[in-house]
């Protein structure tokens, strides 16, 4: 089954369909097996078990909700609204950029997490104006060098929004990207500065746990 060509707003994995469900499943079959078990459990028993499927309910379809479904069904309803209302015009994929880096998260512990992405760079002919433009997409979820089959699209516009789709899936392998093309020796480039940022990255922590072994032993040794 090939990739759905589609941007990473709009995605909404399997992974975490089967994970939701599979959470509900678990869930609501503690709550059968507390409410209508033969064990005899006391009043506060099973209140305790109430109130905290309660609260991992709640927490669980927050999550779901508000992080996962709601921003995806608002993407790709405003995507289709802009289908129905906005006037069509051919597009044409000039290049791509390839973005990739830590990027850091939470407050107090701070920890990093690998972000990558494509973008794609789209040229059409304005139809009031008859002007070349260019339009940047958001990030998309798939990448233009494996899953694209053709570097032409289309562009909905309406009002100040576009919309760049029906792009076209790479079913016969074909190559639409030389590797002298600029995005591409661009997106080498990049990789290759994440990978001397993560190498220098990691020099560095090893430097400090060879230090920080050193002192415990400096420290154990001079207690002697």
């Amino acid at each position: 089954m090939k990739k759905e060509l589609i941007y990473k707003k709009e995605k909404i994995s399997p992974f975490e369909i089967i994970a939701f469900i599979i959470f509900n499943i678990l869930a609501f079959l503690i709550l059968y097996s507390v409410i209508v078990s033969k064990t005899e459990y006391n009043e506060s028993t099973r209140l305790f078990f109430l109130i905290f499927l309660l609260v991992y309910l709640i927490i669980l379809y927050n999550i779901y909700l508000f992080h996962i479904f709601l921003p995806a069904f608002k993407a790709r309803k405003k995507n289709r609204l802009m289908k129905e209302k906005g006037i069509k015009v051919p597009g044409f994929i000039e290049k791509f950029d390839y973005k990739i880096f830590y990027r850091s998260y939470g407050t107090e512990n701070r920890k990093f997490r690998k972000i990558k992405y494509f973008q794609l760079h789209v040229s059409y002919i304005h139809p009031e104006t008859n002007q070349k433009e260019e339009y940047i997409t958001p990030p998309i979820d798939f990448s233009p060098l494996k899953d694209l089959g053709s570097r032409n699209c289309t562009v909905y516009i309406f009002n100040s929004d576009r919309y760049v789709t029906d792009f076209v899936k790479n079913e016969n392998h074909q190559k639409i990207w030389d590797d002298n093309d600029l995005s591409v020796i661009q997106m080498q480039e990049n990789i290759r500065k994440f990978k001397e940022e993560r190498s220098q990255l990691f020099k560095f922590g090893l430097f400090l746990l060879i230090l920080f072994i050193c002192s415990i032993f400096f420290l154990i040794w001079f207690a002697k």
